[in-house]
């Protein structure tokens, strides 16, 4: 069981669509007692519902997603990198432009 303030972005939620988890996008209030509830089905579909208290004991957050990485981390400085020739070449080439677009 989830409370309805304990609901925010980025959590994974069951209990919204039945047999699904859901990813929460965005919690509004509307008041003391009810939140619209904006997410994401595993499908990529977008989904908003009104919920109540009463919705509280069917919630339950399923885990906390994981956001990606732009980038990866190769150690605090950049002094720690591999200048070896093996450590370049698994890295891509970097693109070029071929030509102008007007």
């Amino acid at each position: 069981m989830s409370k309805l303030e304990d609901l925010q972005p980025g959590l994974l939620l069951a209990g919204v669509i039945p047999g699904q988890n859901v990813s929460v996008i965005a919690v509004q209030p509307h008041g003391a007692d009810a939140i619209e509830l904006t997410y994401k089905t595993p499908e990529g579909e977008l989904g908003q519902r009104v919920l109540g208290r009463d919705a509280e004991e069917k919630l339950a957050i399923a885990h906390v997603e994981a956001r990606p990485l732009d980038a990866v981390s190769h150690g605090s400085s950049s002094s720690s990198r591999s200048s070896s020739p093996a450590a370049k070449s698994a890295l891509p080439a970097p693109a070029r432009l071929v030509g102008f677009f007007l």
